[in-house]
């Protein structure tokens, strides 16, 4: 992706909705993914919890360990799906970043830039912080200059 690209997703998201919407049309595989972020963007709200009977001691702590590992669970889920669009912002690897030779989707190869950025990702995850470390750039350059 070269940089006028790159200027032209952050100067307009519309145009990197439309790009992203044909490469999902393109790629089965990414429109699966797509839907599940989509899913998963708008949670079912949960409903009311049934009264419980009356429990021993040993009942309860088994009660609070399943609770747990399900609140656990959760934030693994959660997780793993930023770290999977943190990666498809930066053109790396969603299983390994490039960390695991035996990787099966990269071979260990998936370091950020190894595919080409997902633009929409990339303006929601990255921009905002590159925008801010060309902005404290330019703040240093003034500082210095006589």
């Amino acid at each position: 992706m070269d940089v006028e690209l790159l200027q032209t997703l952050l100067a307009n998201p519309a145009a990197a909705r439309e790009q992203l919407q044909e490469r999902i049309a393109a790629d089965p595989q990414l429109a699966m993914f797509a839907q599940m972020m989509n899913l998963r963007a708008e949670p079912e709200p949960e409903p009311a919890p049934a009264p419980r009977p009356a429990r021993s001691r040993r009942d309860d702590r088994i009660a609070r360990v399943r609770d747990r590992v399900a609140e656990m669970r959760d934030e693994l889920v959660r997780l793993r799906a930023r770290t999977t669009r943190l990666a498809a912002a930066l053109g790396a690897c969603g299983r390994c970043w490039g960390d695991d030779t035996s990787c099966a989707t990269c071979g260990g190869q998936g370091i950020a830039g190894w595919l080409d950025p997902d633009p929409l990702a990339f303006h929601e995850l990255v921009a905002p912080a590159v925008s801010r470390l060309a902005d404290r750039t330019d703040d240093t350059d003034h500082e210095e200059q006589p």
